[in-house]
């Protein structure tokens, strides 16, 4: 190794700066990798996308549920498992303790089934329209399309993305209008956020 006029020179100190930029590589691909799949999850959801809590729960984050279903989606894990657990047991009471809205009732766990999907942001496709339209629109999609629960349009899904700073609230007229106790007063205090 030559050295320059007024240069002190360490043995072995050519080994430790190839060790260190060797060092810096590796730790310039992890931080790449990381930034990478943190890019990916930052993308958010598409509603097509979106786990379904009654056939995937262990994709909505609520697996090992004691019904082997769930009417809460958290795929990101906003919830902790002791709140989302909470959550669950109530909007199974309400499930069981509502009335019937349909003309045909079987008498058994008949009432309202109100689900909620949790997600820490929404994919933007379409620029053209609002944070607030493109919630609504994912809520409908789940409700009428993917999480169509019940027989006679008494599903409401409930969406909150945490991100963009959304509540949505997707469900037939006829849910807004009955039972101001139990998923009617649910509904009115959601739509006040959205």
């Amino acid at each position: 190794m030559l050295r320059s006029a007024g240069s002190s020179y360490m043995p072995g100190h050519h080994v430790m700066a190839d060790r260190a930029s060797g060092l810096s590589r590796t730790t310039c691909i992890l931080l790449m990798l990381m930034v990478w799949l943190s890019v990916g999850r930052a993308q958010g959801w598409t509603p097509e996308a979106y786990p379904n809590p009654q056939t995937q729960p262990a994709l909505c984050g609520r697996p090992n549920t004691y019904r082997n279903s769930s009417w809460i989606c958290d795929p990101d894990g906003i919830l902790t498992r002791w709140q989302a657990d909470e959550l669950d047991e109530y909007l199974e009471s309400v499930r069981w303790e509502t009335p019937c809205p349909c003309d045909v009732c079987d008498g058994v766990a008949d009432g309202y089934n109100i689900a909620v999907a949790l997600l820490r942001s929404m994919t933007v496709t379409d620029k053209s329209h609002n944070v607030s339209y493109r919630a609504q629109n994912f809520a409908n999609y789940l409700r009428t399309t993917t999480w169509d629960y019940g027989s006679c349009d008494e599903g409401v899904v409930i969406l909150i993305s945490q991100k963009d700073r959304r509540v949505s609230l997707s469900q037939q007229f006829s849910c807004y209008h009955s039972n101001r106790d139990g998923p009617g007063r649910i509904i009115a205090e959601t739509q006040f956020y959205g």
